[in-house]
């Protein structure tokens, strides 16, 4: 592949899925940045199976440089984002990944706030995270129950998406990390590399609508939540087992105020038993299931974007030089 060799100061990573319009318009916009003329920057489109229909056509020293990096097919927003962070920290020198999506939600005008953060904390990731969304009502409900069953779930705290810097020298430790094919910013909460936010508003598209449908949102948070699954399910366990004991311990109480009080009323215990040693089965069993989920995902080694990635590239591209 022709980047081999190549060096840049700044690598933008950024998806797409047949939305060459936005992406167009994007590149513009990144190209006017006055800001990014004293860096080598280059921006690398995974482009995630989609039909190429890109209308920038090879032109000499135009800046910044443009490639394609073509998916044998659709492998979703996540794993294009995980499989291009492999393709650099194979083929590409750099200080910095910008990583962004090609619509123009994550706007280019704040990609300068992002690396002022950078230069201040060089060790750390830098994300964006989201002060103000422009979605409707309910997305934004939405959004915050999703918020709070991570927390829940996972012990740990969300508040931000794809929009990061990354310096250089952790791209080698990201794609040895599985998880990031799942979920990018989840990933990088559970391998516990250093890590920083600044509040960025979220921009508009620059063309076409959003192929996020609610289906897709719900899945993306379940995403999330898996890629904490031994905590999660540690958590679960503990959940259904206390659920299960008190259901133990709602029986004896009803045993004794059965035999031993005047309280108890003619046919209310044994109905009363019957369903709570229904709830106390059914939280021993998901407690032991999960018990040895745990220790089934753990006896197998998962594999990691970087060993992944050449079985996914039909081809790189190389646009503008």
């Amino acid at each position: 592949m022709p980047l081999e060799k190549a060096e840049f100061d700044i690598v933008i990573l950024t998806p797409t899925y047949d939305d060459w319009e936005s992406f167009e318009l994007l590149y513009q916009q990144i190209a006017r940045l006055d800001m990014l003329r004293s860096y080598k920057v280059a921006i690398l489109l995974v482009n995630d199976g989609g039909p190429p229909d890109l209308r920038l056509s090879k032109q000499s020293g135009t800046f910044p440089k443009l490639y394609i990096l073509h998916l044998v097919r659709n492998v979703g927003h996540q794993r294009a984002i995980a499989l291009g962070l492999a393709f650099i920290s194979e083929k590409i020198r750099c200080d910095s990944v910008i990583v962004m999506d090609s619509d123009g939600e994550d706007r280019p005008s704040d990609i300068e706030r992002l690396l002022t953060e950078h230069k201040n904390r060089p060790g750390c990731i830098v994300f964006a995270s989201r002060s103000k969304r422009r979605e409707g009502p309910w997305f934004n409900l939405f959004y915050k129950v999703y918020q709070l069953v991570f927390r829940i779930i996972t012990g740990s705290k969300i508040s931000f998406g794809n929009f990061c810097i990354i310096p250089g020298v952790m791209i080698a430790k990201l794609v040895h990390v599985p998880e990031i094919m799942s979920h990018l910013a989840s990933a990088v909460i559970k391998s516990k590399l250093p890590t920083v936010s600044i509040p960025i508003e979220r921009g508009k598209r620059l063309a076409g609508g959003s192929k996020m449908n609610y289906a897709s949102l719900i899945f993306h948070g379940f995403s999330a939540i898996s890629v904490h699954l031994e905590m999660s399910s540690i958590r679960i366990i503990v959940a259904s087992l206390g659920l299960g004991l008190l259901a133990l311990m709602g029986i004896l109480i009803v045993v004794v105020i059965r035999y031993f009080t005047d309280m108890a009323i003619l046919g209310w215990a044994t109905t009363t038993c019957l369903g709570l040693g229904i709830i106390a089965l059914q939280g021993l069993t998901v407690g032991v299931v999960l018990t040895f989920v745990i220790l089934t995902y753990r006896m197998h080694e998962p594999l990691t974007p970087l060993t992944l990635y050449p079985q996914y590239i039909e081809r790189f591209e190389e646009i503008i030089n």
